[in-house]
């Protein structure tokens, strides 16, 4: 994943690449995890 994103990318444009992905990947955590509480909450 870091050598593609390497060939692709500069240092600085990598940076936000990796920031974007883990932003992403937080906030699909935290939207399955809503729904997951919402689900419980309602059995």
């Amino acid at each position: 994943m870091d050598k593609l994103l390497s060939k692709y990318l500069s240092p600085k444009q990598k940076q936000w690449a990796w920031f974007v992905i883990l932003w992403c990947f937080g906030l699909f955590c935290v939207m399955s995890m809503g729904a997951v509480i919402k689900f419980i909450m309602n059995i």
